[in-house]
């Protein structure tokens, strides 16, 4: 008989073949296991929930716990991620996703839903961002005189960073986003990001803005050196993140990824996209 279980670190290998199925050849066993790693301090100890039958894991829902601290208040926050169920058992799935829904007082994310979009929308998930700004790296002689430094050495962002920027910082330099801290006086703006390719061509996916303002005030001054720096072709940043704070953009395009989100308390614009699955395995959809 089939049943619902939670998954533990001791339940990997037992989950794993079914992480296979996804075929990702840009991911490897060590990628799926940090599944199953704490990362960042959170209330649960357990890392989804997996449909047991006959001694095997024939559905899985990845979750990932984390606690932030938005607006002067402690949120909860679990990021789904990984949701596979053998065909023969596919009756079953919205059991896997009723016990994520389950938990009281929780922000829920998903930032790979475009498979399950239309479920999730009928469970109160909504839209984080429907477009993007995209900021390219067209030379600007204001940059000249900015006054704007760009850090991204490990030792450079250590001791330059305060408060929760730090914090940011410290609880994810050991996985597989990238950093750059802006510096101009007394101000400071950390971007997370990666890198992945539109139109054949890199450009950063900015998953977190330290500083919205200070972003929305300058991009068109740094994003030349930014591009050049990291040898880029653009950048790319979902509209909620700039909490908003008007700025220029080259183009606005829809979002090209569909991330969803219910939470009885906040907004897209309290949220983005870090303790995920996507700094966690480094995914380029």
């Amino acid at each position: 008989m089939p049943s619902i279980q939670k998954a533990y670190a001791k339940d990997f290998e037992l989950i794993y073949p079914l992480m296979q199925e996804f075929n990702n050849p840009l991911l490897d066993e060590a990628d799926w296991r940090a599944l199953f790693a704490p990362h960042w301090p959170a209330p649960q100890d357990h890392f989804g929930y997996y449909i047991e039958d006959d001694g095997r894991a024939v559905g899985f829902l990845g979750t990932i716990f984390s606690q932030r601290m938005i607006n002067n208040r402690l949120y909860n926050f679990c990021n789904l991620s990984t949701w596979i169920v053998k065909e023969e058992y596919r009756g079953m799935s919205l059991m896997l996703l009723f016990e994520v829904l389950k938990l009281k007082d929780y922000t829920i994310t998903n930032f790979t839903a475009y498979r399950v979009a239309s479920i999730l929308r009928k469970f109160g998930f909504t839209e984080l961002a429907v477009s993007v700004d995209v900021f390219l790296p067209l030379f600007n002689p204001a940059g000249l005189v900015s006054g704007i430094r760009l850090y991204s050495d490990p030792a450079d962002l250590t001791s330059r960073l305060q408060g929760d920027s730090l914090k940011i910082y410290q609880e994810h330099a050991g996985l597989k986003g990238r950093y750059e801290l802006l510096e101009k006086g007394s101000d400071q703006c950390l971007l997370v990001f990666d890198v992945v390719k539109r139109k054949h061509l890199p450009v950063a996916r900015i998953q977190h803005i330290g500083n919205p303002q200070f972003f929305a005030h300058q991009v068109n001054r740094f994003a030349h050196s930014f591009c050049r720096k990291n040898r880029l072709a653009g950048i790319f940043v979902p509209e909620n993140l700039l909490k908003g704070n008007s700025t220029h953009p080259a183009m606005v395009i829809p979002q090209r990824q569909t991330q969803l989100y219910r939470s009885a308390d906040l907004c897209a614009e309290d949220i983005d996209s870090l303790y995920s699955e996507l700094q966690i395995l480094g995914l380029q959809n």
